[in-house]
């Protein structure tokens, strides 16, 4: 990463230093980047003793997604080659048979009928692997934390190497991500003692005026990979400074990653102007001539 000249950083701090009264009780890092060049990053800790800094480890929760689109996307690319299309119009059952552990037994109708595109753009109508779907597969949007724990199941059906070694190998390595990981099992507290996870800071809950340490939520098992991952800052610029140059997957995945599926409703946090429409683990907001692309995550303590 490289710190970028100082009328531009400056340019960029004056726009913060706006937006920064907005935002009572701000807790992180907030960044901000030009490519590979840093042009503001500061640290916030407003909760007392509940230190944080520049480059701490965070749980990503949601932002997750987007790492998994690419995830699959690639492994597709790799399996498929140019019949990618038919790969992510195949149904589930395609992918993850009758015996698979995930149906418990029994594998559901809507395993035939939803796709890898459903899944990816949260449009399959999922709600739980045991209740009926909320809607014909396609038809609507409905944000699904379980679609995105089945893309996972179906990433570890195609690669015979553990699902955290292939993140860590197909995404995070190429993008010179040294502190971010997929967890796959566990809860925060259980990763203290591991050299990997130093930096990792603890989640937090308010009540009141009190707040109070959460180190046994969330479940990394649960979460998976629709938002078991830990990572940093400066590993975010990174990402996005990879992925966007197409040093991840080809530009041509990116493009179809990134374009407007669907228009979104409810888990959007966004304040903008406009439609904001999903993509495959990314939000697009655009006029036809500029797109924003966005995503955000929460979850217990984070």
């Amino acid at each position: 990463m490289n710190y970028c000249n100082i009328a531009a950083t400056s340019g960029v701090q004056t726009i913060v230093d706006n937006l920064l009264p907005e935002l009572p009780g701000i807790h992180g890092s907030v960044i901000v980047a030009k490519q590979a060049h840093i042009l503001y990053h500061e640290n916030f800790t407003s909760h007392g003793n509940m230190k944080t800094d520049k480059n701490a480890q965070h749980l990503i929760a949601s932002v997750t997604k987007n790492f998994t689109s690419v995830a699959i996307l690639k492994l597709l690319s790799v399996n498929f080659g140019e019949d990618i299309d038919y790969a992510l119009n195949k149904p589930l059952s395609g992918f993850l048979g009758k015996d698979h552990p995930i149906w418990q037994g029994i594998m559901p109708d809507f395993a035939r009928g939803i796709t890898i595109h459903h899944l990816l753009s949260h449009t399959s109508g999922l709600e739980a692997i045991d209740k009926p779907l909320l809607h014909t597969p396609g038809t609507r949007y409905h944000y699904s934390n379980l679609g995105y724990v089945l893309i996972g199941h179906i990433i570890q059906s195609l690669t015979p190497e553990p699902i955290d070694v292939y993140y860590k190998r197909v995404l995070f390595d190429p993008a010179g991500m040294h502190d971010t990981f997929l967890v796959v099992s566990g809860i925060p507290v259980s990763l203290k003692d591991k050299p990997d996870f130093a930096a990792l800071r603890p989640g937090f809950k308010k009540d009141g005026l009190k707040i109070t340490k959460v180190i046994d939520k969330p479940n990394f098992g649960t979460l998976f990979t629709a938002g078991g991952m830990i990572s940093t800052p400066i590993d975010l610029v990174r990402w996005q400074n990879a992925l966007y140059q197409g040093h991840v997957i080809p530009l041509k995945l990116l493009s179809g990653m990134t374009n407007p599926i669907i228009q979104k409703s409810g888990f959007a946090f966004y304040d903008g102007e406009g439609p904001l429409f999903s993509g495959y683990g990314v939000d697009i907001v655009g006029d036809g001539v500029t797109k924003i692309y966005q995503y955000c995550g929460g979850t217990s303590g984070y």
